[in-house]
């Protein structure tokens, strides 16, 4: 027993005992809390690279009264936040392009490299008066490369001008695609259109049941309260989308019933 001792009477033997448990049992918490970090930092990293920021409301629509500005503002006015809180500062106005330019943005944007397509969306983004890539310019707003989506939409709020005939092209992209983004822009645009698409029933039939769909099937709020300002903006070809839009009005976030109201006071004023 002796030998189990220190002089001062304490058991060594005892202690070296304990003090192995308690190593041990800090070793493992340590191992445990480092497995737990590396999981959160690689669920963080996976959870980002799939597009989550495409789940989260547009910083733009903050802006309660964009929509209520004339057509040639209301598409372009209420989008100004989310490009300043963007990591890319928005480009200043330098001149504007010869309009052959357009020939070569459309080549560019259809090209498979991001540097060639966040060139000519810079470009378009300075032109303040672009046309002719209405459709390329809001496929590229959903795009995977995070400076690409960024210029598409500075170029789209700030020059992209939509015509009556890029309407079928317009629909079908907020129709088929399942990216808040391009549904997004995809209603402005039509809105822009405004009641020029009354010159082709067909079409405006087209884009009522479209914006109809969106506003009352997307999971993406912004998408769903531009749907309800461009139905307004269509003007009196929408008067068949005044029950989806009441129904909405009902049963919604605050800012979309507010939209879906004046929508049907507009259309019900049209009528």
């Amino acid at each position: 027993m002796a030998s189990n001792e220190k002089t001062d009477g304490t058991r060594v033997g005892t202690f070296d005992s304990n003090q192995h448990h308690a190593d041990g049992a800090i070793a493992s918490v340590t191992d445990l809390a480092t497995k737990f970090c590396f999981y959160v930092a690689l669920g963080v990293s996976l959870f980002h690279k799939q597009g989550c920021a495409n789940m989260e409301p547009r910083k733009n629509l903050a802006n309660d009264q964009a929509d209520d500005r004339p057509l040639d503002q209301a598409g372009t006015a209420g989008d100004s936040a989310q490009n300043s809180a963007s990591s890319v500062s928005p480009p200043s106005s330098s001149g504007t392009p010869g309009k052959e330019s357009s020939g070569n943005w459309s080549e560019q944007l259809e090209s498979e490299s991001f540097d060639q397509q966040v060139a000519a969306l810079r470009q378009i983004a300075r032109a303040g008066d672009a046309q002719g890539v209405t459709a390329q310019a809001v496929h590229l707003a959903g795009s995977p490369h995070d400076e690409v989506r960024v210029w598409a939409a500075e170029a789209l709020e700030s020059s992209v001008r939509p015509a009556a005939h890029e309407a079928d092209v317009l629909v079908r992209q907020l129709a088929e695609s399942r990216d808040g983004e391009v549904c997004y822009w995809s209603a402005t645009m039509l809105g822009r259109i405004g009641e020029a698409i009354g010159g082709d029933p067909q079409a405006a039939s087209a884009a009522v049941s479209a914006l109809e769909s969106c506003l009352r099937d997307s999971m993406y709020l912004p998408a769903r309260e531009r749907a309800a300002w461009a139905l307004r903006q269509l003007g009196p070809v929408s008067i068949s989308a005044v029950p989806t839009l009441r129904a909405v009005a009902d049963d919604a976030p605050p800012r979309l019933p507010r939209l879906t109201k004046e929508a049907i006071k507009a259309l019900d004023a049209a009528a």
